[in-house]
């Protein structure tokens, strides 16, 4: 996400999640790596942390490790894991967040080792494991799959979903076409989860307006 001005969307982003905290029973946050580009600067985090004080003071805020915080000076452990509430991470629904696209339809992206690496590491793992859904972000726009597995559309698959369009400066990419991906877009938005023992309901918000513009469900 980053801070506001230094990155065009943080702000919009920031005041659609507050607007969900104040009027929703929203359970938690997740933010999944690149958390505020400070690459070590202190003020840059203060500013970070005051920008969401009025998210954090009310729900638990939980981060993933992305690059920026991976590649700098260590503070501890670099592949933390929790549970909260009946999703659990992992739970009932296994949601997972490894920042790196394991998926992305993205022309610049075809060949990326990084992604191959994903596939043949921890996507047989990921399908062994029953994963509901894997969201991971990096790239700054946003595209959700089928459930699939090793790049086929399949019943009882893995979700993939990139959300990396929170706030940095977005990536504006041309598209393969591949026939795995249901949706992509170019815009600052959010993702909601709402999830009990049985069901989960996942919804893309658009920040100008709010608009759902992406949704799915899952049974158990």
């Amino acid at each position: 996400m980053g801070v506001a001005p230094a990155q065009p969307g943080a702000k919009s982003t920031v005041d659609r999640v507050r607007a969900q905290v104040s009027t929703n029973h929203i359970t938690c946050i997740l933010h999944i790596g690149d958390i505020s580009y400070a690459r070590g600067i202190g003020v840059l985090w203060n500013a970070f942390m005051t920008q969401i004080d009025p998210i954090t003071s009310h729900v638990p805020y939980m981060v993933g490790i992305g690059n920026h915080e991976y590649d700098h000076i260590t503070g501890g452990d670099k592949d933390p894991s929790g549970a909260l509430g009946p999703e659990g991470f992992p739970s009932i629904m296994l949601i997972v967040g490894p920042h790196r696209p394991m998926y992305s339809s993205i022309v610049r992206n075809v060949g990326d080792p990084i992604k191959d690496m994903l596939q043949k590491s921890l996507e047989p793992m990921f399908y062994q494991y029953h994963v509901d859904i894997n969201l991971f972000t990096h790239i700054h726009s946003y595209e959700r799959s089928c459930p699939m597995y090793q790049g086929q559309c399949v019943d009882n698959g893995i979700t993939h979903a990139l959300i990396g369009m929170a706030g940095h400066n977005l990536d504006f990419d041309t598209y393969t076409g591949a026939k795995w991906s249901v949706y992509h877009d170019q815009q600052f938005d959010y993702t909601q989860i709402s999830v009990n023992r049985t069901h989960l309901h996942y919804s893309y918000h658009r920040n100008v307006d709010d608009a759902v513009v992406d949704h799915f469900d899952l049974t158990k």
